[in-house]
């Protein structure tokens, strides 16, 4: 498999030809804890994805998209519910607030 030069993650075993010296894969266990953020609010619907978090000027952004899944009879339906990119930040990582932004008025 040619990636060029491109960056990688090494995270599959596919894309490592071999390993040398003190090498090695190694991931991390997840380690249950508190939930720090319900996906909560109308907007948000019956799903989300693409979270990214980034620390900035001494906050934590946390950016995702909300959108609203029903499957029914094996089939997706995402009804009236269109997907919102949501923004909520925070101080400290735990506590988190989802600024009114003035941008788009859900169901507006």
């Amino acid at each position: 498999m040619n990636i060029g030069d491109r960056r990688e993650l090494f995270i599959e075993h596919g894309l490592i030809d071999q390993i040398t010296g003190d090498a090695e894969l190694l991931l991390q266990k997840p380690v249950p804890r508190e939930v720090v953020f319900k996906f909560d609010q109308p907007w948000e619907g019956s799903s989300s994805g693409y979270h990214t978090i980034i620390q900035d000027d001494g906050l934590y952004r946390l950016y995702f998209r909300g959108s609203h899944i029903i499957v029914s009879e094996g089939k997706l339906n995402t009804g009236s519910h269109k997907p919102y990119y949501c923004y909520a930040e925070s101080k400290d990582g735990i506590h988190w607030t989802r600024p009114e932004l003035g941008i788009v008025e859900f169901k507006g």
